[in-house]
């Protein structure tokens, strides 16, 4: 009675350090299935692409504005305008609300597929984009950058977005990376903010540098983990056959 009692409690320790060390790993909710993975990859993909897209306008690259617009051009020139505000305040809204139809419309195609109600299958693999938290997040997110701009301060939006991605590497939300890696680049993401600040430099550039290469590496972790999970299934395979 005593040696099962104690083979139960090593157990019992020996699950408890696997949990642990999942969690010094990562956080939120990890990918744990190669369905998520998939959905995440798609995410990543098109955040990488529109982040590129507005990096190389930002930096006068674009063939299609020749490199006379920019956004940080765009932003500064608002301050001369109440109806470039209000149109610039719009469009954001527009694009967050189309972004957030897209992703729930992607992951409700997806939940639909694996037979399960949608906030199930939220909570169950991306519980950072439960309806509440996120849609809150984002509006509270959404508040400060209308503030910023209608108050005509376009110095303050890059550390403000900056401070963002901090918060995300800080929290887990979004970015699939290592915790220290995640730490250290958000700590770097304060201080740029923080130089910014002192500076008083209107340019996006730092924020949209940092949120490319952020997601660069989370895009990298991501597809690390679907081959480690794609190659767990084909093991499983011929062991249960």
């Amino acid at each position: 009675m005593v040696e099962q009692n104690l083979e139960s409690a090593l157990k019992d320790i020996s699950s408890i350090r696997q949990i642990m060390r999942r969690v010094s790993t990562t956080r939120g909710t990890p990918l744990s299935s190669v369905g998520s993975t998939n959905v995440a990859l798609f995410i990543h993909v098109m955040a990488l692409i529109l982040s590129c897209a507005l990096l190389v306008q930002e930096l006068g690259l674009s063939p299609f504005s020749g490199g006379e617009v920019s956004p940080s051009h765009v932003l500064q020139y608002s301050v001369a305008s109440h109806l470039l505000r209000v149109i610039l305040i719009g469009s954001i809204g527009v694009f967050l609300v189309t972004l957030c139809v897209g992703l729930y419309a992607i992951l409700w195609t997806v939940a639909r597929r694996e037979q399960e109600e949608l906030s199930v299958y939220v909570a169950r693999n991306f519980r950072s984009l439960s309806a509440l938290a996120f849609l809150s997040d984002l509006l509270i997110k959404f508040s400060g950058v209308t503030i910023i701009i209608a108050s005509g301060h376009p110095e303050w939006l890059s550390p403000f977005l900056l401070l963002c991605i901090a918060d995300y590497l800080f929290q887990g939300r979004f970015f699939y990376i290592p915790v220290r890696v995640s730490f250290a680049a958000a700590l770097v993401s304060l201080v740029v903010a923080g130089g910014q600040l002192y500076t008083n430099s209107a340019l996006l550039f730092p924020a949209m540098l940092a949120f490319v290469v952020a997601t660069a590496v989370s895009l990298l972790t991501v597809i690390s983990t679907k081959q480690s999970l794609e190659r767990a299934v084909h093991t499983e395979v011929p062991h249960h056959g």
